[in-house]
């Protein structure tokens, strides 16, 4: 069992995405799902929030596991309100960028 830990996690990392259950109060709060589209120079991103929840959307030129990851201007600490946000990007068009969507409790904030 322990042999294939690794290679899960290499598939993990490989396909971009990965889920993490967040629980607040001894409550699940629902899959957060960050939606990217880009047209030109404009990405849009959009997500649902849940209210008591805060999000920070975090960019990358790379998907290299020893490249940090960045808040992106303007991003940071983005109060749940129980609605669908929607953001946009301006990125050169010769550029590529990844997103993660950072959930935390925004009790403590």
């Amino acid at each position: 069992m322990r042999r294939f830990a690794p290679l899960l996690l290499v598939m993990i990392l490989a396909s971009g995405c990965a889920t993490q259950r967040v629980t607040l109060e001894d409550r699940t709060i629902n899959e957060t799902r960050l939606f990217v589209t880009r047209s030109g120079e404009n990405v849009t991103l959009s997500w649902e929030t849940e209210p008591g929840m805060a999000y920070t959307v975090l960019f990358n030129h790379t998907r290299s596991a020893k490249s940090p990851w960045k808040v992106l201007p303007g991003f940071d600490l983005i109060r749940g309100t129980g609605r669908t946000v929607t953001y946009t990007d301006r990125v050169p068009a010769q550029e590529t960028r990844y997103y993660r969507l950072h959930t935390t409790s925004a009790i403590s904030l």
